[in-house]
């Protein structure tokens, strides 16, 4: 299996699966979390909502989107406090993995 790590914006995705960080809190959703949200008609939110998604740290949801973002899942992974982040955690862009 062949993984590629590419920045780009949230409109030029194509991709198998898309990764999101969530901080905790993951209420409200911030950055790109809440761009892709926005563009799901709020699925990533109602996820949260429902305790399927959480912003702990190494929590993981797989969404099935059904290629509403250029992908047919969407990964959200917690990552924790805003405080406890590195630079290494604080991307900003969605994280993907090349279409086959």
């Amino acid at each position: 299996m062949a993984i590629a790590v590419e920045v780009t914006s949230t409109d030029a995705l194509e991709a198998d699966v898309i990764a999101v960080p969530l901080l905790d809190p993951a209420t409200p959703l911030r950055g790109v979390a809440a761009q892709l949200n926005e563009r799901l008609g709020g699925t990533l939110a109602r996820a949260v909502s429902a305790g399927e998604a959480s912003g702990e740290v190494e929590r993981v949801a797989v969404l099935h989107v059904d290629g509403d973002l250029g992908a047919s899942r969407l990964v959200a992974s917690g990552v924790g406090p805003t405080e406890a982040l590195t630079p290494t955690l604080s991307a900003r862009q969605p994280v993907r993995q090349p279409a086959r």
